[in-house]
């Protein structure tokens, strides 16, 4: 940890340009000065309301830990709850991702599921058939049944998780959230049922008439078999519309939640760093003993904006202790000592 803050101490002090030491250096009294930082680290925690603890290893809290480097000033790396939502939307989408694979079904269980429900299908079925008959068009080549069910499973399975991560970026209520999943099933339900309907009629034996026999024409399905065909597929194939047209408005609300999400933690940080510039700006002078040719320097862990960078960066706020004097006296408020600032991402 002491590395990584001299590392920082060094880096800022080069965008200063303040490694001069010279004979002219004020001498400090170690002791007071410390005593003084240990006093502000304190302040800053309760002014930025980083002093609330979450339990064991607070890994949701905040804190503020700083080292002191001879004249050059002294460094505060501040952790906060927003660095953690930083990374909400990468870790969400990993764990849903991982939810999702260790939530697919069996294909041994499923199979038996489907069997049980033949009885249920069949006058499910038989109540659709008449309506969808009038508006089937059956000119498209059909496809088979595997191909059916693994085009809604796929859609199913993007649109539940579309649901969770509405659900972790708070873009759906509960309410909402439930309703989405019981539609969600009732379509996995029809189909599951109407695939095995389909499969049951294309596995059954055909027949034939005596003539058929003699003169080589194809044998058909019995009993119609053919038509009950056609109108599960056009069933099917309407399952798969809606199940798709499903995933499709749930990820769009994902998005705009995720946007929204996005739009509010940069409004989060805008209003820590006012904070952090007012108590800077109200009681930075306590740091008495800090040479006056110093700095404080502040770094925001995982706050910061950088595109150059493949990594969450730092905010780094470089600032003189010459204008926490000015604060004190009234000469510089919050807003003057946030623009005399040395702000960058690290």
């Amino acid at each position: 940890m002491i590395g990584i803050l001299y590392q920082r101490v060094i880096l800022a002090m080069v965008v200063l340009g303040a490694f001069q030491i010279g004979p002219n250096a004020q001498v400090v009294d170690l002791t007071e000065l410390q005593r003084q930082i240990q006093v502000f680290s304190g302040v800053l925690k309760e002014g930025l309301a980083l002093n609330t603890s979450n339990g064991f290893l607070d890994i949701n809290g905040g804190r503020v830990t700083h080292v002191y480097l001879h004249n050059q000033g002294v460094l505060f790396e501040v952790r906060t709850p927003l660095a953690n939502q930083r990374n909400r939307v990468s870790l969400s989408a990993l764990a849903s991702s991982i939810r999702s694979f260790s939530g697919t079904a069996n294909p041994f269980e499923m199979i038996a599921r489907q069997q049980s429900a033949v009885s249920s299908a069949q006058s499910s079925v038989a109540a659709q058939i008449p309506e969808l008959s009038a508006q089937a068009d059956f000119a498209e080549p059909a496809l088979s049944p595997i191909d059916y069910q693994v085009r809604i499973e796929d859609a199913l399975r993007e649109a539940y998780r579309g649901v969770r991560m509405l659900q972790e970026f708070d873009g759906i209520t509960e309410d909402s959230a439930g309703e989405l999943s019981r539609e969600l099933d009732s379509l996995g339900q029809q189909s599951s049922e109407n695939l095995t309907l389909l499969t049951q009629l294309q596995q059954a034996p055909l027949t034939a008439s005596p003539s058929a026999v003699e003169t080589g024409e194809p044998r058909v399905m019995a009993g119609g078999g053919e038509q009950r065909v056609e109108e599960l597929q056009f069933v099917l194939q309407n399952l798969g519309d809606r199940a798709q047209q499903m995933a499709n408005e749930i990820n769009d609300r994902y998005e705009q939640a995720r946007a929204d999400y996005n739009q509010r933690w940069h409004q989060d940080i805008q209003a820590f760093e006012n904070s952090l510039f007012g108590v800077l700006c109200d009681y930075g002078a306590m740091l008495r003993d800090l040479p006056a040719d110093e700095h404080v320097t502040l770094v925001l862990i995982g706050l910061g904006e950088d595109s150059r960078q493949a990594l969450a960066a730092d905010s780094v706020h470089v600032v003189a202790k010459a204008d926490l004097v000015a604060c004190q006296s009234g000469d510089l408020d919050w807003q003057g000592l946030q623009q005399r600032a040395i702000s960058y991402a690290y």
